[in-house]
């Protein structure tokens, strides 16, 4: 009973909060509909409804986690109980202790108290208002959307992103008999725009200095996952072993295993970008020691997780382990682990920052050292669907107020990572300004794969380059035939609708 009371309060605050998402969306088109807008309130119509969102779906994920926490108690209380003479059935006093300790880092001890004890379900407002003011305070600070929140946008921007949508509107197919009776557009020009991309290094001969890949050749063996996705010399990262000593162990090593300063990483900076990016395929159990070097040296402020991960360790693992990603932080609050000469611990775990991401607070040092730690946030979450594209412009706000290289990586460390470095590349050329900036996707693309080679792997990441840039530029569109066509007007029609069609079609 206890479960289906906190179900039922779930979903009937669910309920709630759409409708009055609703309500508000509602109110605002009709009061567009009324009169128009200067930019200055179509902006602050368009914070309003961001925010509102963003709130909404922190506190479903919220409710989500804490509804499955409670469950997982209600099932552990009714199967592993023992008889008290005192207090009737409870569990035994060691399992309790080891549930009530996960709870608290979890979640805190105030709701952790609640899950356990309280009946009632524990007031999310604050966390939430917590997450809605970090969130704000990025975007306000965020240099590509400055301007607009003092409602003057610079004119040159303006007109790069006019280019930019009236290229999508050129690309676009339309037709009235591929489905009777409703205006439908294809994607078919996109896709041909992916496979140019995808072809052009073949055609173009390129430097030898360009496309050397001499250090990855003598480690692929031991230090990458796929033989055939290789690593640039030209923008490797190069790690410095501190504790490398010329030794007959290390010249062993050399010979069987590779080099010591070798890891499947590369530099993708210059150009529009405001801050440098470190894309990087998952560690493997034989390379996280020295993922961590590169991590401290490179002072780095933020890792962007695009994949899961499993206890490679796990004798019932069904998949082999170079074909996952191990468990390669702590990930208890309160926890620590050891990489090399560097100890690595866990000071805080957060749900509630990012309604996808899982955000880990974590401290960095060698522990024979007075240096200064470094302190960083490690986001993670495993992307699979290309439904949601409002989290890169989340986290690629964080990344571009950072002083330091971001690190990104999937499984790979080419398609996902790839296809998030080149959003923000578009993002920085529309916003900077470059040559061709109608072609934005296609060069920004290349941009990257000169860098990363084998980034953004599949016409679907590619399409979805083009969706997350739309999130961004549509509250600046005041053509009301651009936003007609982008698809900002009407749910059904235009690319984001074409768009939908194809990913739901695909799944």
């Amino acid at each position: 009973m206890q479960g289906r009371s906190v179900r039922l309060q779930i979903e009937s605050d669910s309920i709630s909060e759409d409708q009055d998402a609703a309500n508000l969306k509602q109110k605002g088109r009709r009061k567009h509909k009324n009169k128009i807008m200067s930019f200055k309130e179509l902006w602050s119509n368009h914070v309003d409804s961001e925010l509102c969102d963003f709130s909404h779906q922190i506190k479903q994920n919220m409710k989500k986690r804490l509804y499955g926490e409670r469950l997982r108690c209600d099932l552990i209380n009714s199967l592993i109980v023992v008889d008290d003479e005192t207090n009737g059935k409870r569990l035994p006093v060691d399992l309790d202790h080891l549930f009530r300790s996960h709870a608290i880092e979890k979640f805190g001890p105030e709701i952790a108290e609640d899950l356990y004890l309280g009946e009632r379900q524990h007031d999310l407002s604050d966390m939430a208002e917590e997450a809605v003011s970090s969130f704000m305070d990025y975007w306000k600070r965020d240099p590509l959307d400055e301007d607009a929140f003092f409602g003057n946008v610079p004119h040159d921007i303006l007109s790069r992103i006019k280019n930019f949508a009236k290229h999508i509107r050129h690309m676009l197919s339309w037709s009235l008999i591929s489905e009777p009776g409703r205006f439908t557009c294809n994607l078919a020009k996109f896709i041909d725009e992916f496979v140019t991309m995808d072809s052009f290094f073949d055609k173009i001969q390129l430097h030898t200095s360009e496309v050397a890949c001499t250090a990855f050749k003598r480690n692929f063996a031991e230090k990458a996952r796929n033989h055939r996705l290789s690593c640039l010399d030209r923008t490797r990262v190069i790690v410095c072993n501190q504790e490398e000593q010329l030794s007959a162990s290390l010249l062993l090593e050399t010979t069987f295993q590779g080099t010591a300063d070798f890891i499947h990483a590369n530099y993708v900076s210059g150009g529009p970008l405001f801050n440098r990016f470190i894309c990087t395929q998952a560690p493997l159990r034989s390379t996280v020691n020295t993922f961590w070097e590169m991590v401290y040296q490179q002072r780095c402020e933020y890792i962007f997780m695009l994949c899961s991960a499993c206890d490679t360790e796990d004798k019932n693992l069904t998949k082999q382990p170079g074909r996952v990603c191990p468990i390669y932080w702590p990930r208890d609050k309160g926890s620590s682990k050891v990489c090399g000469s560097l100890l690595i611990k866990n000071l805080n775990v957060t749900f509630h920052t990012d309604p996808l991401f899982t955000v880990t607070l974590l401290e960095i040092s060698y522990m024979d050292s007075d240096e200064e730690p470094l302190y960083l946030q490690h986001w993670q979450w495993n992307w699979n669907s290309y439904k949601d594209t409002s989290w890169p412009l989340r986290l690629l706000r964080r990344s571009r107020t950072s002083n330091s290289p971001t690190v990104v990586h999937c499984l790979d460390g080419c398609s996902k990572t790839g296809t998030l470095v080149a959003i923000e590349t578009v993002l920085c050329q529309i916003a900077r300004g470059s040559v061709g900036v109608e072609n934005a996707v296609l060069s920004s693309c290349l941009f990257v794969r000169l860098q990363r080679k084998h980034a953004v792997a599949n016409y679907k990441q590619y399409l979805y380059i083009y969706r997350c840039v739309l999130d961004w530029i549509l509250p600046y569109v005041t053509s009301r035939y651009d936003l007609l066509t982008l698809g900002g007007l009407f749910p059904g029609v235009g690319f984001i609708a074409a768009y939908n069609d194809l990913i739901d079609g695909s799944d």
